[in-house]
């Protein structure tokens, strides 16, 4: 009955059918009478099957009998499983016996896809209401005959419990665990059936983000664990792993790591290097190496967890398909966008078609594929994908779950990169003021999300906001993972991103320098790595402020170079690095070479992302400002004039829409048109009246956004 109790309620209710199916046919009447009464046991029980009972041919009073007698012997033998502490329970703790689910091969064999989903859903079958209603009355029939504190319906329950957690329902869920560590709350706290409630309560307060409450109750399992079976003993292992977990989501990681370190090494002698929970722990190290930053030992774990779950589970499974998700993310760190991307359509293409387009897995490698794809400068595709997942999201979840924001900042990032700065930035402060209520100051997204704003402030010319915001981020980051760590290198960057902003070129210099010098005692980030390259740029671009051409012209030549080996010829970074090697030659008045790349530049910048980005007017004011040295006043005119048409649209007493209006006077006064260029000046002298600012546009690099999709699932 305790094995039956522990299955799936499919195959409870399979064998139920099965059972009565047999006691309807003709034979031994003794055989007959024993199974109708075993049919019987398990109805009033409240397993399985709830239907009106068969075709009864014997007598009802004898069936009666015959009943009684089992429950009154069930109850008597039964009061706990009669191999709780045998061989079999052992053995199965340890790994070496893994429960078979029926209903996963019943799901199989039924299903037209021959790789049927290995993580049954109830919600997606359409039997969730059911089910839970089924539960429920096994529960009820179960306590009215065994009483609440017999094992069998803290069975159910927490069977039940973790089947609502799986589906979202965390108050429920919460509930019914809560009822079964009050029921034995008199056995003590270091009792196994106190410790397993705690630990189920744990695991839905994590569910739903509350990772400070679910890590003070994983603490308790955990020392209660460690005090009553020692430090070698699986239960507290399987303890300390859960517990490493919560703090991976509380951002402590050097206690993450200790505990995962100290686990991976107890399991791999004890349990071998290809068992699942190894591999399990081995991910967890992975993913906190990845925060750390240490990408290089992170992406070896990672790979030789993933060679495990492919052997053991298959490539279709979600274990399989969760490590693939986060290696991908890792690479993506990495700036290894190609790689990121076959990794994650990979893996995006078998979620969907195994476990649903809007299953939580499925969506978390859906917000991981927007991000790389909006790297690798498909924007429609990646903002038509943010999109979508957003929207599942927020049907399923909710606008304030930590999911459900993740996907806002992801979709954020992805408008910035399309010039859409005010869209940005809204979503951004949404999201951050959820954040407030959900994440720690020194937590890697909020310090994401605080650096993406910063860089969309500035992209709207609001220097000093957005130097405020660099400026918390980056000590944050300093004072939490140290100045090397690659989310200081971020922070650093998009700071020198609003120094020079502002023309402070002398500070822009010597962060960027910093920044560099760092990141060549770590080697922990490629000269490739878009860090690095915007560091280089920004320096470059300080250079050129300064005067110092040579040394811009041969920062410039490298980015250039590093830029289309690695992208190709047509990729937004490859385009902006030659936008500003373009720059640098007209400042050295090397015209002729300007005025090519400054063309080649917007042909390809119009042609994939349309005449509408805002970063096309740059462009346009840059090859005017060429026109405007080769005395090609015609030229530059009509061009001035179609930026300041869109400039106009977007603020009359914006610094770029004076900026423009000044420069189209100075066109009029070298054209003789003396009056035009009169009311133009009146009029920018009124605006600014209007509106003090200074007339610096922002720089035309791409900053080093946080990919908000380099978050991980956990197994």
């Amino acid at each position: 009955m305790y094995q039956l109790g522990l299955c799936d309620l499919r195959v409870r209710t399979k064998i139920a059918t099965l059972i009565k199916a047999k006691a309807s046919k003709k034979g031994c009447k003794t055989c007959a009478l024993n199974i109708v009464c075993l049919y019987r046991l398990i109805h009033v029980l409240g397993l399985g099957d709830h239907d009106t009972l068969l075709d009864e041919n014997e007598s009802t009073a004898q069936l009666q009998d015959e009943l009684r007698n089992e429950i009154t012997a069930f109850k008597q033998s039964l009061d706990k499983p009669v191999f709780h502490e045998s061989g079999f329970r052992k053995l199965k703790d340890e790994g070496y016996i893994r429960y078979h689910d029926l209903a996963i091969e019943y799901r199989k064999s039924t299903s037209h896809s021959p790789n049927a989903s290995n993580a049954p859903d109830y919600r997606k079958s359409h039997q969730f209401n059911k089910v839970k209603q089924q539960y429920e009355s096994e529960i009820t029939r179960s306590e009215s005959v065994l009483g609440s504190d017999h094992w069998l319906p803290q069975l159910l329950k927490s069977t039940l419990s973790g089947i609502l957690e799986t589906e979202g329902l965390y108050e429920e869920a919460e509930r019914l665990a809560t009822e079964i560590l009050t029921t034995n709350a008199d056995l003590g706290t270091s009792h196994p059936k106190v410790l397993k409630a705690m630990a189920s309560i744990a695991s839905i307060l994590y569910s739903q983000d509350r990772c400070e409450e679910a890590g003070k109750l994983q603490e308790t399992v955990f020392h209660e664990r460690l005090k009553g079976l020692g430090a070698t003993s699986l239960k507290t292992l399987e303890s300390m792993d859960v517990l490493a977990k919560t703090y991976i989501s509380q951002g402590k990681m050097e206690e993450s790591e200790k505990l995962l370190s100290h686990i991976l090494a107890i399991k791999k002698e004890k349990l071998g290097k290809e068992h699942q929970g190894t591999v399990r722990s081995m991910v967890h190290l992975a993913s906190t190496y990845n925060i750390q930053g240490r990408w290089k030992e992170s992406e070896e774990l990672y790979k030789e967890a993933l060679i495990a779950y492919h052997q053991q589970e298959g490539a279709t499974h979600p274990n399989t398909l969760l490590i693939m998700s986060n290696l991908a993310t890792l690479y993506q760190k990495q700036g290894k966008w190609s790689k990121a991307k076959t990794v994650l359509e990979n893996a995006w293409n078998i979620s969907k078609r195994e476990l649903g387009e809007t299953h939580p897995d499925t969506l978390i490698i859906g917000d991981h594929l927007s991000i790389v794809l909006c790297d690798l400068g498909y924007w429609s595709e990646a903002d038509k994908l943010g999109r979508e997942v957003l929207k599942s999201r927020r049907e399923e979840l909710g606008d304030t779950q930590k999911a459900t924001l993740i996907s806002i900042c992801n979709l954020a990032s992805i408008h910035c990169d399309q010039g859409q700065w005010n869209e940005a930035e809204l979503l951004l402060l949404k999201a951050l003021d959820e954040w407030k209520t959900v994440l720690s100051e020194t937590d890697p997204w909020k310090l994401n999300t605080m650096g993406n704003l910063a860089v969309t402030l500035g992209k709207q010319e609001r220097w000093e906001e957005a130097e405020d915001i660099a400026k918390r981020v980056l000590t944050t980051a300093v004072e939490t993972f140290g100045k090397k760590h690659p989310q200081s290198i971020q922070a650093m960057s998009n700071l020198a991103f609003t120094y020079w902003g502002q023309d402070l070129l002398e500070k822009t210099e010597e962060l960027c320098s910093e920044a560099l010098g760092l990141i060549e005692e770590e080697e922990e980030l490629s000269d490739t790595h878009p860090y690095v390259l915007a560091l280089m740029s920004h320096l470059a671009m300080a250079y050129c402020g300064q005067r110092k051409f040579d040394k811009a012209t041969e920062i410039q030549g490298k980015i250039l170079a590093k830029s289309k080996e690695e992208l190709g010829k047509r990729h937004p970074n490859t385009l902006i690095a030659m936008s500003n090697l373009a720059q640098t030659y007209y400042d050295q008045r090397l015209l002729d070479k300007a005025e090519a790349l400054q063309l080649e530049v917007l042909e390809n910048w119009r042609n994939a992302f349309g005449e509408a980005h805002p970063d096309v007017l740059k462009l346009m004011r840059n090859l005017a400002q060429t026109y405007c040295r080769q005395k090609r006043w015609k030229e530059a005119e009509e061009i001035e004039r179609n930026v300041l048409a869109r400039r106009e649209t977007q603020g009359k007493t914006k610094p770029s829409t004076l900026d423009t209006m000044a420069r189209l006077a100075v066109i009029y006064t070298h054209q003789q048109r003396w009056k035009e260029a009169e009311e133009l000046e009146v009029e920018i002298l009124v605006r600014r009246g209007e509106a003090a600012g200074k007339t610096q546009a922002p720089p035309n690099v791409r900053p080093t956004l946080g990919a908000a999709a380099a978050s991980e699932g956990l197994l």
